[in-house]
């Protein structure tokens, strides 16, 4: 028996939640993440179960990287598990006694108590690992052994990710490569088979593999958003962005993500970059409707849409005309105004649509006096004022209905 070397332990439990997926997946996937990120922080994998993973680690510092780090690559992979799950993580500090593989001493149970203590989602550490730590990262937990949790950052993706997880910056193994582990996996089993059935999954095999191959950043962005992970698909965009700078796509990309989170400067300036890296994008009808649901804001710039005003932008801009958003509706009809295009406005069926506004009485009021100057030559506009005149309003003051009367009564004139 010998003293270890290592001063700081990490451990981490995976819990299974829900039903099983409909997904096919290796179900020690999770596990096998866990100790390949603990392995690239300079850890020594020490016990590895089916729940349970135990490693020595060089510091304090790499030991709270590394807990954050294992939250980062299982949001990051989770769409390969078969089961969701959640992770538990606990950094002690001490000496252990080392028995062959085995450790032992009272850092190994207090590493096992803290990991007990600990909810889904959070990284729990001793005083010792403390004293080390940032402050500003760290809070007590307020209870007795002084325990300590890592911070969720603000405006951050996950709730323990200090470090935004860009470090695990990993390319996808090419076709070879997964021939290669496929073979290694299967050759026992295939070797004791009989023949026909061994050529027989050998063909299958063969047309999986060449119909598997690595998903692009633009797959994992796309099948992201698709699926509502609106964080996991910034953070994709964002790390395709900074390998590949000059690649107008990853930009868009990032520019449709942040859209979604609702940061629209973020969203602004991606869409910004790609543009200025390939002007062409402008003439995409998609791209056109990007620029285009960028107006959705109060006040919003319009110098992107009157920069790149090609033909599928001006389309984009007349279908926004009609645009159930207020702010993207008027936006629009100010670049269409600026871009000469006053024509192709229809005026009346704005107003009817901020006559239907149902937050504003002012936006009503104002939609029922320009109808009423704009006459009632379009057999929509008298309907229309009947219609929200016997509308339920939202407001307890409000003279719409005063307004709308006299406005019926100007036009029936």
């Amino acid at each position: 028996m010998r003293r270890s070397t290592a001063q700081t332990l990490l451990a981490a439990r995976l819990d299974r939640v829900g039903q099983r997926l409909e997904i096919s997946g290796d179900e020690r996937a999770p596990m096998e993440v866990l100790r390949r990120v603990a392995r690239r922080f300079g850890g020594r994998v020490v016990f590895a179960g089916d729940r349970d993973l135990l490693a020595e680690m060089r510091s304090p510092t790499d030991a709270l990287h590394c807990a954050g780090a294992l939250q980062d690559a299982l949001c990051l992979e989770r769409g390969r598990f078969p089961y969701e799950v959640e992770l538990r993580v606990a950094v002690v500090a001490g000496e252990c006694e080392r028995r062959g593989r085995e450790l032992r001493g009272a850092p190994v149970a207090e590493a096992w108590a803290l990991l007990d203590r600990a909810a889904p989602g959070e990284v729990l550490f001793s005083r010792a690992v403390h004293l080390t730590a940032n402050r500003s990262e760290v809070r007590a937990a307020g209870e007795a052994g002084s325990v300590y949790r890592l911070l969720p950052p603000p405006e951050r993706p996950f709730p323990t990710l200090p470090f935004h997880g860009l470090w695990l910056r990993r390319r996808a193994p090419t076709a070879g490569v997964r021939l290669a582990e496929t073979a290694r996996a299967l050759a026992g089993g295939v070797a004791r088979a009989p023949a026909f059935r061994m050529a027989v999954f050998a063909a299958v095999a063969a047309v999986v593999l060449l119909r598997l191959r690595p998903p692009g950043p633009e797959e994992r962005v796309e099948a992201a958003l698709h699926s509502g992970r609106l964080h996991e698909a910034a953070l994709w965009a964002e790390q395709w962005a900074g390998e590949v700078p000059d690649d107008p796509r990853a930009h868009l990309w990032k520019a449709r993500a942040e859209r979604r989170l609702g940061h629209p400067d973020a969203a602004r300036d991606a869409m910004e970059t790609a543009l200025r890296l390939d002007p062409s994008l402008a003439v995409d009808e998609e791209v056109a409707g990007d620029m285009v649901d960028l107006l959705d804001a109060k006040g919003a710039d319009l110098s992107l849409v009157l920069r790149h005003s090609s033909g599928a932008v001006r389309e984009a801009l007349v279908r926004a005309t009609t645009s159930p958003s207020y702010w993207q509706r008027h936006n629009a009809v100010r670049a269409l105004e600026k871009l000469g295009l006053e024509a192709r406005i229809d005026r009346v069926g704005v107003a009817l649509l901020d006559l239907r506004h149902e937050r504003s009485c002012r936006i009503r009021m104002n939609a029922a006096r320009r109808l009423a100057s704009m006459g009632a030559g379009d057999p929509r506009v008298l309907p229309a004022l009947e219609e929200a005149r016997r509308d339920e309003l939202p407001h307890a003051i409000c003279n719409l209905r005063q307004v709308i009367d006299e406005t019926i009564a100007s036009l029936a004139g």
